[in-house]
């Protein structure tokens, strides 16, 4: 017997459902789709579907709209504020709560109607990645009120209609279109949620369609008309014109190998591609045709890619082109190196000026290659040498020696430094400059064992759903006994707990000291025993007793919580080390991550101490935070006096980690790609924040202030991905405060990161973080 799709997509991949291919439609060119409909089979109930991935935002941007001068109308459309308006002269207006700010990943988006059902709000639903979404603000048709978008006039994909002509254009790309004309269906007909990797996934549509129905796939790229890219392959015949729509080879290309599904094409692969970042952009670079062209005006402007290219993991090739030779910068750059000029300490760079200015790594290096204008500029980027190579039209320039070639590792232009993730980056001075990242044809042939920049070809992690090491339950106390609180299947040895509705403390549970043994993350108490708390961790979370009294915390009746859970192992690279000190000056332990820990949360379970944190991305690792205090980081050696490794971490003589007979435990976590990340980050004190590169799309995002400002007056930030389930993703609890959950964090969780735009974002304080995943950016959805 074979395995059902669902499961074995993970193991074999390829047997999915593909997508193939989706349509760029660019708002600088007012590209559209529009078709005239006719009457429909049933006018009452309908059915839309469709994969779209966002360029521009921030935008009135019209998606789908059905007119007939001023009214009758019906319309989808993106705000300014990025939430999703859908309504329609029937009596339809909703906006959803949540907002839509995600340009690396695509989104499912899925329109139910059916005015004959009673309950109003059954009417129409809005589905996002097969979530039912909430609304903001609600009003209803009638009952059994005509639909409007499945009426008998003219229709519009990629732009709103005002009654007098097309306008709010669409800036992005959009894929799998399924209008189902007479029915509404459940989610399960356009996709799943996959068992293994818990991602929603596409699954094809494979029933009737009604007299107005539609399938656009936009497969067909042999012209730019209704019977080819426009084609409905529904059988209905029911063919979509195109307006401003190119298939003809350049930066205008419209046919985009870029799907929400990842296979490998004996080219250069299907999947989610790089664009240019929007979330990304040093000084003021505006970026156009779905995020595929930067201009400026002004100086040192810079921007980049939205994926990384991985550490020691892979060959990488894109293009670029700009629209003069007026200061014109194209390379690779560290996600850390701000560098708005392109000339950082952790980047490499071309451009400049007629001239031809080389950066490598800060230093301006002499070269003999003269600039570019408007030439096609090829990079290769080797991750595991960290060699870059620059091609202008098809030629590799001898920047460093005769003979420059990727293909066989000789004479690069140079040789990026540190050892992190690597972005393609641009600076755009005074000029346009337009990226190719492989999601249309390139101009030149790839270097051998060089690939196209998209997930397809990133490697695939250890942990494709975080949710089987870390997960988030969320649960309203009972005061029962044995009350069992469930998360997505796994079985966790460090539970983390705290009431969001009152100011209870943060209770700490682990499998290592035992069941019924407790420590507050928010005070320096010692450790506590009461049977009334956690009583088991079970195979798919913990179960609960009624609480330890006044105050109490753990079951109270209507009190909200939540527990953050993590399990033990080398995989998730997490461990629980208890121990005794002996108040040695440099004492050495071992663990048994098999990689060095990036944090560490040690505390002493019998004294009124504080917690000790050592951090990856403190000054170095003599010096700490307290989780159970505001204070900035302290610098002791007496605490971590040395550097951990990958068997065993040091203590020195504090009593907060090594004193004599005294019994601690330490938390440790270990860097796993695609699943856990530890860094830092400088707070710019804009709503347009910092962008903080994780590689995933995280469940759970800790971050504290270390130096700088007022960082010894800022608590311990906690942000996870089910307390709110959206962007903005706006709740936080301290985890050195009994605070309730407050309003005010100002982020958005994406899929390759988090955005900030307020929040702990001081201007000029450095901040650590620790975040883990829900799922890697290889197979992650737009949040």
């Amino acid at each position: 017997m074979g395995l059902p799709t669902e499961v074995s997509s993970l193991l074999f991949p390829g047997t999915s459902y593909q997508i193939e291919r989706s349509v760029r439609l660019r708002r600088s060119a007012s590209a559209y789709f529009n078709r005239t409909l006719t009457t429909p089979t049933l006018s009452t109930r309908y059915t839309l579907s469709f994969w779209l991935k966002r360029g521009q935002l921030s935008l009135v941007e019209g998606i789908f709209a059905a007119r007939q001068s001023a009214s009758p109308y019906e319309l989808i459309t993106f705000q300014s504020n990025d939430t999703l308006i859908w309504y329609s002269s029937n009596g339809l207006n909703v906006t959803t709560n949540a907002v839509f700010r995600d340009p690396s990943a695509w989104y499912h988006l899925m329109f139910v109607s059916d005015t004959t059902e009673a309950t109003a709000a059954n009417r129409s639903k809005l589905f996002v990645n097969g979530t039912q979404q909430t609304y903001s603000s609600a009003a209803y048709p009638a009952q059994n009120a005509a639909n409007v978008i499945d009426s008998a006039i003219a229709h519009w994909i990629g732009s709103q209609h005002n009654g007098s002509g097309v306008v709010d254009f669409f800036d992005g790309y959009i894929a799998e279109v399924n209008f189902i004309d007479g029915q509404a269906l459940p989610t399960s007909s356009f996709g799943y949620t996959d068992s293994q990797t818990g991602v929603w996934t596409p699954r094809r549509y494979t029933g009737t369609y009604g007299t107005n129905g539609y399938y656009l796939k936009f497969t067909d790229n042999s012209a730019a008309t209704a019977t080819t890219i426009g084609k409905d392959f529904s059988g209905n015949g029911n063919n979509w014109t195109p307006t401003n729509v190119s298939v003809t080879l350049g930066s205008t290309y419209d046919s985009m190998l870029d799907s929400p599904t990842n296979y490998a094409d004996g080219g250069n692969g299907r999947g989610n591609y790089s664009t240019l970042n929007p979330l990304v952009r040093l000084g003021s670079v505006p970026l156009a045709n779905a995020n595929l062209q930067a201009t400026s005006t002004g100086p040192n402007n810079a921007t980049q890619s939205t994926i990384a290219m991985p550490p020691s993991s892979g060959k990488w090739y894109a293009e670029f082109q700009a629209s003069s030779s007026t200061f014109p910068r194209v390379g690779v750059s560290d996600a850390t190196d701000t560098n708005n000029n392109m000339q950082g300490s952790l980047t490499i760079s071309w451009g400049g000026n007629t001239t031809g200015e080389f950066y490598v790594n800060g230093t301006l290096t002499a070269q003999s290659a003269g600039g570019y204008s408007t030439e096609i500029i090829g990079i290769a980027y080797d991750t595991a040498t960290r060699r870059v190579w620059f091609s202008k039209n098809g030629v590799w320039q001898n920047f460093s020696g005769s003979g420059a070639d990727p293909a066989t590792n000789t004479n690069p232009a140079g040789t990026l430094a540190g050892s992190s993730d690597v972005f393609f980056a641009l600076r755009s001075e005074s000029c346009t400059i337009t990226a190719n990242f492989g999601q249309r044809p390139f101009s030149y042939t790839p270097p051998t064992g060089f690939r196209a920049l998209n997930t397809q070809n990133l490697p695939t992690p250890s942990i494709q759903n975080g949710a089987k090491y870390m997960d988030v339950s969320l649960f309203t106390g009972d005061g029962s006994n044995g009350r069992a609180i469930t998360n997505s299947g796994m079985q966790p040895d460090l539970v983390w707990q705290k009431s969001r509705s009152t100011a209870y403390q943060h209770y700490l549970f682990d499998s290592v000291r035992g069941t019924g043994l407790y420590l507050v993350s928010n005070s320096t108490a010692a450790e506590a025993a009461n049977s009334n708390t956690l009583i088991s961790f079970n195979s798919n979370g913990y179960s609960i007793n009624s609480g330890i009294g006044t105050p109490g915390g753990i079951n109270d009746v209507g009190a909200t919580f939540v527990g953050w859970q993590w399990k033990e192992g080398a995989v998730p690279g997490f461990d629980i080390v208890t121990y005794t000190g002996n108040g040695a000056a440099s004492r050495s332990i071992a663990h048994s991550l098999g990689a060095p820990p990036k944090m560490m949360i040690v505390k002493w379970r019998g004294g009124s101490n504080n917690w000790a944190v050592g951090h990856t991305s403190l000054t170095n690792w003599n010096w700490y935070l307290s989780l159970n205090t505001t204070t900035a980081q302290t610098g002791d050696a007496t605490v971590f006096p040395v550097t951990p490794d990958s068997s065993v971490f040091y203590v020195g003589s504090s009593s907060l980690s090594n004193g004599n007979t005294n019994g601690y435990v330490n938390y440790l976590w270990s860097e796993v790609p695609g699943f856990s990340r530890f860094g830092s980050y400088v707070g710019n004190g804009s709503s347009d924040g910092p962008f903080i590169w994780l590689g995933f799309r995280p469940a759970f995002f800790l971050v504290k202030a270390s130096s700088g400002g007022t960082a010894g007056s800022q608590s311990w930030s906690i942000a996870d991905n089910k307390r709110l389930g959206y962007n903005l993703n706006d709740y936080y609890l301290f985890a050195n405060s009994t605070a309730v959950e407050g309003t005010g964090n100002n982020l958005d969780l994406v899929s390759n990161g988090v955005k900030l735009r307020g929040g702990p974002n001081e201007n000029g304080t450095t901040y650590i973080y620790a975040a883990f995943a829900e799922n890697p950016l290889k197979i992650a959805r737009a949040r």
